[in-house]
Formats: structure tokens, C-alpha cells, sequence
């Protein structure tokens, strides 16, 4: 009994220590967060464990952040692109703490360019006054960005990969020789596919 006791120690202290060591090579943990291995295990409970990551490594609210977690996994059939990289595009552009976030609701940095006739807010960028759209609720955010990525003819290539293959998905919206992509940063695609796997967003997918 002494014997198996000290071994459920031992695998506890190991598993604190592996989750304590992920997320300091992230390099922007704010607070050592514990997740039992049950908690880690259910699927149930993957968009509460990802979203407490997410606010332990970024300093923000835990409820806000399930709020736009739990509305890019419900609306995956519309947006076309897994939750992993839609959060993952999200924490890029925003870390959901941006000053356009926190005053629009704007994870993704889109314009209020042409179709958009909703509110905007304004902000210095790109050395002009620019226009961004304001959204009023996560999933309006999660949906206009689907629509969004849907309007654009460049990145059908994107909706045609398959969900789960992010490689695929990332490279179809990234900027070519011929296609504007989402970023100009030739980097940007890397940098994405990166916050899928240090952030550990592959746990939103349904097992």
C-alpha cells in the first residue's frame, strides 16, 4: 500500500512538472495553472482547460476567453477552418488583449472594408486612420470571420483542405507571388501554426 502510494506521488509530481515546463516554454506564462489528469482527459471539459491556459499565458479573463473558444468550436461547420487555428489566428492577431480587441471585440484585425456596414472603431495603423469592424458578441466575431474568409476567392484553397490538416489550412491563407494572404508577414503562417502547439489548442478537437 506504502508503495503504491508513493508511486501516485511520484506520477503527480511529474505531471505538475511537465505542465509547469510547457508552459514556461511558452515564455508568456503569467501563473502556474493545474490541470488533474482527468480534467485533461474528458472532452468535455477541453474548451474550459484550453481557455484557462489561454488566460493563465496571456493575463486575461478566463470567462471571456472560453466565451470566444466555445464559439469558434460551435461554429466550425460555418467558418470551415478547425477552432485550433481560428483561436490560433485570434491569439496572433490579438493575444485578446489588443487595444483593438478590448475596444471592439475585433480578434482578427479586419477592416470595415466593403460589404461591412456595421459599427466601426477607429485607431492609428499602417500610418493612417483606419476603420475596424466592432463586433457585439463572440460568435458574431467567430461568423464575420468565416464570412470574411469565405468572400475572399484567394483563399478557397484554405476551405478546401481538409479540417484537421492546419499545414494545409495555414498555407492556403498565407500571402503568394499572385494571392494577397492574411498577412504580409512571411512569417505569419509559422507563427500560427506555432501557437497551435505551444498553446496546446489541438485539445478542441472532438475525440
Amino acid at each position: 500500500m506504502k508503495s503504491k502510494t508513493l508511486i501516485r506521488g511520484a506520477t503527480a509530481i511529474a505531471f505538475a512538472a511537465f505542465i509547469f515546463g510547457v508552459d514556461n516554454l511558452a515564455g508568456q506564462v503569467t501563473q502556474t495553472v493545474s490541470y488533474t489528469s482527468t480534467e485533461l482527459m474528458s472532452s468535455g471539459n477541453n474548451i474550459q482547460v484550453v481557455s484557462a491556459r489561454i488566460a493563465s499565458m496571456y493575463r486575461v479573463d478566463q470567462q471571456m476567453v472560453e466565451s470566444y473558444v466555445q464559439a469558434a468550436v460551435s461554429q466550425e461547420s460555418h467558418t470551415g477552418i478547425a477552432a485550433p487555428i481560428v483561436i490560433a489566428i485570434a491569439i496572433h492577431e490579438s493575444g485578446f488583449n489588443s487595444t483593438l480587441f478590448t475596444n471592439s471585440g475585433n480578434l482578427f484585425g479586419i477592416k470595415a472594408s466593403s460589404p461591412w456596414i456595421g459599427s466601426t472603431y477607429s485607431k492609428f495603423h499602417d500610418g493612417e486612420e483606419t476603420k475596424f469592424r466592432v463586433y457585439g458578441s463572440a460568435d458574431e466575431a467567430i461568423i464575420d470571420f468565416g464570412n470574411f474568409i469565405k468572400s475572399r476567392a484567394w483563399y478557397a484553397d484554405a476551405l478546401a483542405c481538409p479540417t484537421d490538416d492546419y499545414l494545409c489550412v495555414v498555407e492556403g491563407l498565407k500571402k503568394t507571388d499572385f494571392e494577397p494572404g492574411y498577412s504580409m508577414n512571411p512569417e505569419w503562417g509559422n507563427a500560427v501554426l506555432n501557437i497551435v502547439e505551444r498553446v496546446g489548442l489541438r485539445d478542441l478537437v472532438s475525440r
